[in-house]
């Protein structure tokens, strides 16, 4: 069920354990066919200041309707202007 799947990550997702098998467990769900379960997995990696966060969040791909004011969103969105000013 992606529903109890996208729940159970935006859990797991949210706390700070710097386990890198959680980590391989997120990155391994970027690839989900559910967009909540993606965007968990991206979240929880951006929070991880992980290597594979830009994949995970390319892997997003575009945002459906009635997530546009989603905190998690907002979270990655900040985590990409971050990202480019460091560029600069």
């Amino acid at each position: 069920m992606p529903e109890v799947r996208a729940a159970v990550l935006e859990t797991i997702g949210a706390q700070y354990v710097r386990s890198p098998a959680v980590a391989d467990a997120l990155f391994s769900l970027t690839g989900s066919g559910d967009f909540t379960t993606r965007l968990n997995a991206a979240l929880g990696l951006v929070l991880r200041k992980d290597p594979r966060t830009a994949e995970a969040v390319a892997r997003l791909g575009p945002t459906p309707p009635g997530y546009e004011d989603d905190h998690r969103l907002h979270a990655i969105w900040r985590w990409e202007r971050e990202r480019e000013q460091d560029r600069v």
